[in-house]
């Protein structure tokens, strides 16, 4: 359920997975010149900042 929209990354609905997959991460994903790792699990959706020494 994200969005790109002008102020960046946006919720766009509550994520769903399906039931065999418990967690989904997207590493590195670039927004408006920050990086982010976007985790979606049981908890929800997260964006975690990447710090400049994350890049790999």
């Amino acid at each position: 359920g994200l969005r790109l929209g002008e102020g960046g990354l946006q919720p766009a609905f509550p994520p769903l997975l399906p039931s065999r997959i418990t967690r989904l991460v997207l590493r590195n994903v670039y927004s408006r010149g920050k990086r982010y790792d976007v985790v979606v699990d049981s908890a929800g959706r997260r964006l975690v900042p990447r710090g400049a020494d994350d890049a790999r």
